[in-house]
């Protein structure tokens, strides 16, 4: 019995031996595959880490890179657009130098031959009344040579003008312009002058029962002289209510 005891004894040792021997490597596999596990994760935040650097890195490069590009290409048109003025310049400086017309000017002319024939002809038809329009070509005519024609128009050819450019193209430098011609024509030493005997002396309510019957011509002499004196807003809204009326009713054509 001893014998037999002591090897069962043996045995039992041997098998608790072997068991912790095999729990230990399994804790062991353990172990390495978590090691494993924390080196790929920690691997792989890393290259996330250095990652959002090298985009932040492009960004800012793409940022200065774009920056700088729209810098040049403002500094590109800008050169562009003063060799193109000087190219301009130069061109204008040999022309005049020669004495040669440009095209503004050979339509300017074509304007006012055009207008001084016309009141020739109503001279010589012992009319006061033009019958075509005082300004040759006019639609075809730029804001410019317009208001270069306009200084030898006379003051009827002038609200003519205005009621045309008004009801069609409505450009604001032809508007003003005619508007200053206005205020030459109707002026003295420098003065615009009074649109009837008595002006000045006039209530508002006055100057407003009198603007009835009052044609373009009218209206506009009194906006002018108001204008530069009293400067009365209910006068001037008067006016201008009165003068678009007109301007409604008489469309030139």
């Amino acid at each position: 019995m001893t014998i037999v005891r002591q090897i069962v004894d043996t045995t039992e040792g041997q098998i608790k031996n072997a068991r912790t021997l095999v729990r230990r490597s399994w804790l062991v596999s353990l172990g390495a595959a978590g090691m494993a596990v924390d080196t790929t994760e920690s691997t792989f935040n890393k290259f996330v880490r250095r990652g959002e650097k090298v985009a932040q890195a492009t960004r800012k490069d793409l940022k200065k890179l774009n920056t700088r590009f729209r810098r040049e290409q403002r500094e590109l048109q800008h050169d562009v657009q003063e060799a193109e003025q000087n190219i301009e310049q130069r061109l204008t400086d040999v022309v005049s130098a020669f004495n040669i017309p440009t095209r503004r000017d050979l339509r300017v002319l074509d304007a006012r031959i055009a207008q001084l024939n016309t009141q020739l002809h109503d001279l010589n038809a012992g009319e006061t009344t033009t019958v075509e329009f005082p300004i040759h070509n006019y639609a075809t005519l730029t804001a410019e040579e317009i208001n270069a024609v306009l200084p030898s128009l006379h003051l009827q050819d002038l609200y003519a003008v205005e009621l045309y450019e008004a009801a069609n193209a409505k450009r604001v430098t032809v508007l003003r312009e005619v508007e200053r011609q206005f205020a030459d024509r109707l002026s003295e030493n420098g003065e615009i002058r009074e649109p009837f005997i008595g002006y000045d002396v006039l209530r508002a309510e006055e100057v407003v029962a009198k603007l009835e019957g009052l044609g373009l011509a009218g209206l506009h002499h009194v906006k002018l002289y108001e204008s530069t004196h009293a400067k009365r807003v209910t006068v001037q809204r008067e006016v201008e209510r009165r003068i678009e009326a007109v301007r409604s009713a008489n469309v030139v054509g």
